[in-house]
């Protein structure tokens, strides 16, 4: 992790020079000693053109550098770190100079990976950086805001259009089907006007193909409301576990012109709970069920990053049934349930409902047994 401050002060100002020419940008570099002889320069980091600072003004540089195995100490008979690039005569002032690794919040918890998905949601843990958070666009920039509590959180200007927002890839090995997640945010917007936004995920199909997928949709605020909380839940559906890549975003609603800037903290997707595999019946009502009867399973609950409507059910077979002698039976399905499910103890009148759609009939005689299968109840 590289954060520097950089002081730039023009000696002779002319015409030219107050454009900041992207070749004469600053960068760091390596440069180091072969073993048999001669020495090599590679790049470690630039600053870009968009995100340089104006001469004569402080500006925080942070970015993320990735030493290859020729750098490492033992395959170098020296090595020299530098700044390089500016063009002469401009002098350059550094303070607060840290090459350091990534804070622990950057990582997942060893004991529980998939316990929180996103990391350094609060900004907290690796100075004015960032990492690994970073701009989805790369003329947008990204930095990281000290308030006057001392808390820390991300701040984007410069932003192109309505999507573009902090993103942060996730663990696809997280997502599987019928696991519910609990997404939440608190954001500022930077608009006089009331806005509303959304949080998504970009996922990538195994085919190379993409598409996204909502998991938060929020209520319009504007910049008096200063920062405002935001949570829900959602469940991983089958597109979503069958991803080989998964990138957390936020976007604004809205024409694409939405450019104000935006302050983001508390960035989360913690687990909630696992897929659901058994539900509880009254007895009355499933005396006839048994071991691979179909059952249908539905939800009250739509979601679509399109708004367009997708199955709002999904069927499977039952594999065990339990009698729980209290009135009510127990039954386990083959595939979890990859659709919002609503228990009575969390709504009385919106808890889900199982239908059921085929079962197994068995037709005795006197002298020969026949097997009727999917007999319609």
């Amino acid at each position: 992790m590289h954060v520097a401050k950089v002081h730039q002060e023009l000696k002779l100002l002319t015409f030219f020079s107050l454009l900041y020419d992207r070749w004469n940008c600053p960068r760091l570099t390596i440069r180091a000693g072969k073993p048999g002889g001669g020495r090599f320069y590679d790049t470690l980091l630039h600053m870009s053109d968009r995100h340089g600072p104006n001469y004569g003004q402080w500006n925080d540089w942070t970015g993320v550098i990735r030493f290859k195995e020729d750098h490492l100490w033992q395959n170098t008979t020296y090595t020299v770190l530098q700044i390089d690039r500016p063009e002469a005569g401009t002098d350059i002032t550094l303070d607060n100079f840290k090459i350091a690794l990534p804070g622990a919040s950057s990582y997942p918890n060893p004991n529980d990976v998939c316990g929180e998905l996103v990391m350094n949601g609060g900004s907290e843990d690796n100075g004015f950086s960032p990492y690994p958070m970073r701009s989805v666009h790369w003329e947008s920039k990204l930095d990281v805001v000290k308030d006057d509590n001392n808390d820390r959180y991300l701040t984007m200007y410069k932003r192109k259009d309505s999507y573009s927002s902090p993103e942060q890839d996730l663990n696809p090995n997280c997502f599987d089907v019928g696991v519910v997640y609990e997404a939440s945010a608190r954001v500022r917007l930077h608009s006089e006007f009331d806005e509303s936004y959304f949080w998504y995920l970009r996922v990538t199909r195994s085919d190379g193909s993409a598409f996204h997928r909502t998991i938060l949709q929020c209520p319009p605020q504007k910049f008096s409301n200063g920062f405002v909380y935001c949570s829900g839940k959602f469940t991983v559906d089958k597109e979503l576990a069958e991803s080989t890549r998964v990138t957390y975003r936020m976007a604004v609603n809205g024409d694409r012109d939405k450019i104000f800037d935006i302050d983001y903290d508390d960035m989360s997707i913690q687990f909630f709970q696992g897929y659901i595999d058994k539900f509880v019946v009254a007895k009355e009502d499933a005396l006839c069920w048994g071991e691979n009867s179909e059952v249908h399973v539905g939800t009250s609950s739509l979601y679509s990053f399109n708004r367009n409507e997708v199955p709002n059910g999904f069927t499977s077979k039952i594999y065990n049934v339990k009698d729980n002698d209290d009135g009510t039976m127990v039954f386990r399905l083959k595939d979890p349930p990859y659709i919002p499910v609503i228990s009575t103890e969390e709504s009385a009148t919106m808890g889900t409902q199982v239908a059921l759609v085929s079962r197994n009939v068995r037709i005795a005689g006197d002298v020969d047994e026949v097997d009727v299968r999917k007999g319609e109840s």
